[in-house]
């Protein structure tokens, strides 16, 4: 290899390398999507939903398995804030395989908003089980309050009105009001799971950058290429006598 295409080689590199490191700001300061924690599972029993930290409210589905050898029955307890001891809610005689476990209802009366722990246990014929819990949070705050239909008056029999003379009519002006609109409550964002030692890997391996800065070096290193051909075209004319 000769030296002047030793010198485009090192000068090509040199630009990709630059081109990877200035013109790819920001590559490792976005932010990363938030991972969704994993089922929890523990031998037969597991709970898919709700995931946990998840915020739930009104009728909560708990989803998942409960289904173990020698199966006897499974339970569902639930565990409020500031309490030592489970408060078995429900449960039932026959196994489940990622099917309906139980519908919690959080009504604020017997569950106001906190933090809660749900436990289901799949219980074995012999007294033993597996068992697995999950922490959520209830948050009934932000819930519409709901519209009250009055009840027809009971028999059916509608009454009826003694006849009245009729009313002289006298048009009044219109009053037009702005009706207010409801504001709607703020929602909390999910949590950001901390980076590891300060890197994200999932913006680490996201290709968008890498490639926008791979395009842009190898236009770089194609126009220098070109400039040093050019220089030697140049030369080998100035050189060339007829």
């Amino acid at each position: 290899m000769t030296r002047p295409f030793r010198v485009v080689l090192i000068l090509t590199c040199a630009v990709i390398l630059l081109a990877l490191l200035v013109l790819s700001p920001g590559l490792l300061d976005r932010p990363a999507a938030a991972a969704t924690p994993p089922p929890a599972v523990s031998g037969g029993a597991r709970i898919d939903e709700p995931r946990a930290n998840a915020t739930v409210r009104g009728t909560v589905r708990i989803m998942g398995t409960a289904s173990v050898p020698n199966f006897q029955r499974y339970v569902i307890g639930i565990k409020g804030p500031g309490s030592n001891s489970f408060n078995d809610v429900g449960g039932g005689n026959q196994p489940v395989v990622n099917g309906l476990l139980y519908e919690w209802v959080t009504n604020p009366r017997d569950f106001p908003d906190g933090q809660y722990t749900i436990r289901l246990r799949a219980v074995k014929n012999d007294g033993n089980y597996d068992e697995v819990t999950v922490t959520v949070r209830v948050d009934n705050s932000s819930t519409p309050t709901p519209v009250v239909t009055p009840t027809p008056t009971p028999g059916g029999a509608t009454p009826t009105k003694a006849p009245s003379p009729t009313p002289i009519v006298v048009a009044t002006p219109a009053v037009i009001g702005v009706v207010p609109t409801a504001t709607p409550a703020p929602t909390r964002p999910p949590a950001t799971p901390t980076p590891l030692f300060g890197i994200d890997v999932a913006k680490i391996v996201d290709p968008t950058p890498w490639v926008q800065a791979f395009t842009t070096g190898m236009v770089l290193a194609a126009a220098l290429i070109a400039f040093v051909f050019a220089l030697f075209i140049a030369r080998a004319l100035l050189r060339w006598r007829p």
